[in-house]
Formats: structure tokens, C-alpha cells, sequence
């Protein structure tokens, strides 16, 4: 798991708004759902005090009890004096809507009732009190007739012991009835009977005498209120529903990042592969299937064409050493659109006014030769080499020149796949391919190879290791960063050279100031004319009409190749084509052996710094 700096952290949640405002509003409706269907209940209390001296311990025997705790609340005499009040038939319905508290240091309790409406919950806060104040009441009178029935009682045992010291002549002269002291007998035992039983008697005719002044044991302080709502205020739970909401939406937006293993752009794919990033490729609706035209020949300026023309500059820098450079094309996985990507680089690159080949290296499952307009499919690379290893012999240009086809873009030609066969693995893997690029360098200024993905696939190892540069075509929708690090370390054991990787169907979109400055311009659209590059010798007058409005001749490239150098036709220059780009050092020999179809026998660039700028507007 990554470590994330603040910086990170606000990049992460931007980019996963959609996630975090869907959490919050989620939350939020749940929170109104919640106040719409609650069942909101009101709150009374009523103060109820009780007498200090009523509310003796009932371990002091000296002290009638009463209890005045929060049993006494929902005891029988209370619930039913309650329930008599209210006009309930269920008194024992009322435990669940009462709560007792005490308070000792004041000598108060507090019952407190609820109810579905304020004045329900007033009544019966305002009943429960009363009961509790007859319940105690009640208490009170039990005690007065228990005490009442005790001195009864010890009435009659002082009578009996008294009637008895008397039929014994004991009773002494000064001796009362009530045997209140004083009184003395020759049987020992009589007398501290009669002491005790008087004992108690005083001590219960003492209490009787203390109940008789206390008054009622408990009266209501306070009445109680107007019933208040027990739920949460509705401002309260939307603004912790809201802070939850957006809480609980940061903490999936972060940890969907940590588990999320899609690329993230430029500077963490160079942390992953230890590559640069050639260019970040917008996504491109036409980009599905066989076109019958590509983004590169429209030269419509939108961003993924501008991607490309970065891609190509930016494949130029690196091989600008290298003499007719063989380019790769690869990608990690099938479906991340290599095959487009590399037939709009080629189209690009040929309208800088380069002899570009595009070769099918793509045994298994050609597609890119029916992206630049190739229909014949039955010569190509794997016929090339099947004949040179049948016939024991390396690959000869006329033997290259018979499978090279024509395309209707200027400078461009295509090697197709060719009949395949079984085991094309063991077709590139033969001497039969290094010798075949050779010559494929001596007639095209670039060779751009479409390959089969690197992962699971012996293929794109053998073409790559026999390139001056590989080019790795990733998804940023669904390449993984395990396997673009993988890829790339793949190629590198193999002795493959990375030129960096192009971020394929990204969400770039054009800057507001680029359409704009564009928007007074008519000519973006419009095809240069065939005279603006030197014409063949084979062909040596200048044709007028516009390159697209025919395809190029087919005329075989050996008839052009044997052409003396004299035959060629000076042309004046004419204005720099608007995609050109700055010619690299590989442009200045020159080269008698034009392709067919490519419209130039020399080496050199037939444009400025004009579309320099043009590369430069795409980073």
C-alpha cells in the first residue's frame, strides 16, 4: 500500500468527485427517508418532593420505612391510581412510558412520561406523579396500621402480665396499669417481661405519635410541562447524515486508489518502467474495426492526433542517430489499440514527407495493413520469409519489392502479413527477418513494425530485439501497472531497446485557446499537391492534382530502382507541408530508390519547421 502525500491525497479525491458527492447524496436521502418515516414521541416531567422524615432506612427499627425509590413509581398502588386517572384499563400499559430519577441530595424524583402528542405525554407525567404521591401515601397509612395493631397487641401482653403479678400479690402498691415501671415481682422472669413488652410499647406509641404530625409523606414541586420531542432535531440528522456521507465517501475514494492498479499518468508510469512517456494518446471514437479512412489522412486537429504527432516527434529525438530506423510497435495485451496507433504514425510520419513502411509484423492477427487500405493479404512478411528459408537464401530487395504494396498516402507503402501458416513464431525467429529489415531500411527512410503483444507471446520478443526501438503501446483504461512493469522489463532482458511507452485512450481534450486559434485557417484539410516532393525517375513529370485523387501507380519498385539518377526532374520547392517536422540527420543522404507510390526519390525533407510547432502544441 502507497504512502500518499496531501498533495496526492486532494489529486485522488478530484479525481474521484463523482464517488464522494454520490456517497454524500446517498446519505443525505437516507437521512430524510429517515425523518419522513420516524416515529417522533413527545417527553413531560413532573417534580414530585418527598418528606425528609419519611424516608427513614428500613434497617432502623426505631423508624417506620417507606419506600420512596423508583419501584415505588411502578408499583401496583401507583400504576393503578395512574391508570384511574388517565382512564386506561391496562395499568401495567404504563411501565413502558415511565421513567423515574432520583435525586437524594434534594429529596426530589423526578417522573418523567411519554406519548405520541405533547399533551398526551402532560397527562401522563402529571398521573404518574399523583400516583406516586398515593403510593407513598399509602405506604404511610400501612404503617400506621401496622404500628397501631403492635401497640394493640402489646396492650394485651401487659394486661395478661399485669393480671398475673396481681393473683401472685406481687403487684406492688405504686405500680399502674400501663406497667410503666416501677413495678416489681418475687418471679424474676415476670418482671423483665413486663419491662420489655412496656419498652415497646412506649417506643410504638412514640412513632404512632410521630406519623400523626408528619403529614403527607410526598407532594408535587413542579407540574409537569407541555411535552417536548424526543427525537433529533432535523437539521441535526441531515448535517451529520451529510458529514458522514462525505466522510464515508473520501474513505472509499481513498481506498479504491490504494487497490486500484489502472495507470495514472506520465510521472507514475516512469516510476513503474523506468521509461519516459512518448505521448499520451486521446480516445478516438473511429478507432474500432476496418476503417476505410484514419484520423491521420482527415488532418483534423483534435487530440489524438496531436498525441500522435508527438509520438512521432518524439520517436524521432531518439532515433535521429539511427539511419532508417525500424520502429516497433507493441503492447503489453491484446485490445489497447496498437495496431490503430501504429497505422496513424506511419500517415503521420509520411506527410513530413518520409518514405515510410509499414510492415504487418503481426502474424497471428493482422489488422493494420487494412487500416492504410491493403486488400491484398496474400503476399506479405511470412510469404517473404517462407521463400527465403525454402530456398535456403537470404532476402533479396527485388524479393522485398514484389510484396511491398502501394498506399494512397503519399510516401507510405505497406508489407502486409502474407499466408502465415503454421508457426509464425518460428518464421521471425529465423535469419531469414534480420535480413529482411536490412533491406527493408534501403528502401524507406523509417520502418514502423506492427508487433503482437509482449505477454504470452514469443513473437513482439523477435521483432523487438531485432528493432532500433520499441514503442509500447498501454491502456490507460485497462493496462494494469504489474503488467506494464512487466512488459517493459521483458523487453529489457531480451535486449530489446524501449523507447518509452504511449498512454493509448486517455480523456485529453482540446484546449480552449487551440481550436480557436486554428479557427480562421481552411487549408488544414487540404491534400499537397504531388508536385511538392521530387517525382521518380520512372515519372518524371510533375503531376498537378492532389495526391488522394488516384492511387499511386503500381508500377513494380525494381523499374523505378534502375532508373540513372539523371532522369530525376528538378522541381522548385514548394510550401512546407503543415505537418512537417524538422528533419533529423537520417534525411540528409541521399537515396535513388524510391517505392512506388512514394512520389520522391531523394532522402531529403521536403518541409521546414513548419509542423514542428504543430508536435510541439501536442505536448
Amino acid at each position: 500500500m502507497r504512502t500518499l502525500t496531501f498533495k496526492q491525497v486532494i489529486h485522488v479525491l478530484w479525481q474521484r468527485a463523482l464517488l464522494i458527492v454520490a456517497c454524500t447524496v446517498l446519505a443525505g436521502g437516507a437521512a430524510v427517508a429517515y425523518m419522513q418515516t420516524r416515529h417522533v414521541t413527545y417527553s413531560s416531567a413532573a417534580v414530585v418532593r418527598v418528606a425528609v422524615s419519611m424516608s427513614g432506612d428500613q434497617r432502623d427499627p426505631g423508624q417506620p420505612f417507606i419506600d420512596t425509590g423508583p419501584a415505588a413509581v411502578t408499583s401496583e398502588t401507583s400504576l393503578r391510581k395512574a391508570a384511574q386517572i388517565l382512564g386506561v384499563s391496562q395499568p401495567a400499559s404504563l411501565t413502558s412510558v415511565v421513567q423515574a430519577t432520583p435525586d437524594p441530595q434534594n429529596q426530589t424524583m423526578t417522573v418523567a412520561a411519554v406519548g405520541d402528542t405533547p399533551a398526551q405525554a402532560q397527562e401522563r407525567a402529571g398521573a404518574l406523579a399523583q400516583g406516586y404521591v398515593a403510593a407513598l401515601a399509602a405506604q404511610q397509612q400501612n404503617n400506621i396500621n401496622s404500628l397501631q395493631r403492635q401497640q394493640s397487641s402489646l396492650r394485651t401482653q401487659l394486661d395478661s402480665i399485669t393480671k398475673k403479678m396481681r393473683a401472685n400479690g406481687d403487684l406492688s402498691s405504686d405500680s399502674s396499669d400501663s406497667g410503666s415501671g416501677g413495678t416489681t415481682s418475687s418471679d424474676p422472669a415476670l418482671t423483665a417481661q413486663l419491662n420489655a413488652v412496656a419498652a415497646s410499647y412506649q417506643t410504638i406509641s412514640q412513632q404512632l405519635s410521630n406519623l400523626s404530625v408528619a403529614g403527607a409523606p410526598a407532594a408535587v414541586q413542579r407540574a409537569p410541562g407541555a411535552g417536548a420531542s424526543t427525537a433529533s432535531s432535523g437539521t441535526l440528522v441531515l448535517a451529520s447524515a451529510l458529514l458522514a456521507g462525505l466522510m464515508a465517501g473520501c474513505g472509499l475514494a481513498l481506498l479504491r486508489d490504494q487497490f486500484d492498479t489502472r495507470l495514472r499518468g506520465g510521472a507514475h508510469i516512469e516510476s513503474l518502467t523506468g521509461v519516459p512517456i512518448l505521448a499520451q494518446l486521446a480516445t478516438e471514437s473511429s478507432a474500432r474495426g476496418e476503417q476505410t479512412s484514419l484520423p491521420a489522412e482527415h488532418r483534423r486537429h483534435t487530440p489524438f492526433l496531436e498525441g500522435i504527432r508527438a509520438l512521432r516527434t518524439s520517436v524521432q529525438v531518439q532515433t535521429k542517430d539511427v539511419h532508417s530506423p525500424v520502429v516497433v510497435i507493441t503492447s503489453p495485451e491484446p485490445g489497447d489499440g496498437k495496431s490503430f496507433v501504429c497505422a496513424n504514425l506511419a500517415i503521420a510520419w509520411a506527410r513530413t514527407g518520409k518514405r515510410v513502411l509499414l510492415v504487418e509484423g503481426d502474424l497471428r492477427k493482422p489488422t493494420t495493413a487494412a487500416y492504410v487500405g491493403c486488400t491484398d493479404q496474400s503476399r506479405g512478411l511470412a510469404t517473404l520469409l517462407r521463400a527465403a528459408l525454402d530456398d535456403r537464401r537470404e532476402v533479396s530487395e527485388r524479393d522485398l519489392a514484389d510484396v511491398v504494396q502501394p498506399t494512397t498516402t503519399l510516401g507510405l507503402s505497406v508489407l502486409a502479413a502474407g499466408s502465415v501458416g503454421a508457426q509464425p513464431a518460428d518464421l521471425l525467429a529465423s535469419d531469414a527477418l534480420g535480413a529482411a529489415l536490412q533491406q527493408m531500411r534501403g528502401l524507406a527512410d523509417v520502418v514502423i513494425v506492427d508487433s503482437p503483444p509482449i505477454l504470452g507471446l514469443a513473437d513482439g520478443l523477435i521483432l523487438a530485439r531485432e528493432a532500433d526501438g520499441v514503442v509500447v503501446v498501454a491502456s490507460a483504461q485497462s493496462t494494469k501497472q504489474n503488467v506494464i512493469a512487466e512488459t517493459v522489463k521483458t523487453l529489457r532482458d531480451n535486449d530489446a531497446r524501449v523507447l518509452g511507452v504511449a498512454l493509448n485512450h486517455t480523456q485529453l481534450k482540446s484546449l480552449k485557446g487551440y481550436n480557436a486559434y486554428y479557427s480562421g485557417e481552411d487549408d488544414w484539410n487540404v491534400e499537397p499537391a504531388a508536385s511538392s516532393a521530387p517525382q521518380p525517375p520512372t515519372a518524371p513529370q510533375a503531376s498537378t492534382a492532389p495526391v488522394n485523387a488516384a492511387p499511386p501507380s503500381t508500377a513494380p519498385v525494381t523499374a523505378a530502382r534502375v532508373a540513372p539518377p539523371a532522369a530525376a526532374q528538378p522541381v522548385e520547392p514548394t510550401t512546407p507541408a503543415d505537418d512537417a517536422v524538422i528533419p533529423d540527420d537520417s534525411v540528409t543522404h541521399v537515396d535513388l530508390r524510391p517505392m512506388r507510390g512514394s512520389g520522391r526519390s531523394d532522402g531529403s525533407s521536403s518541409g521546414g519547421g513548419g509542423s514542428y510547432n504543430g508536435a510541439t502544441r501536442a505536448h
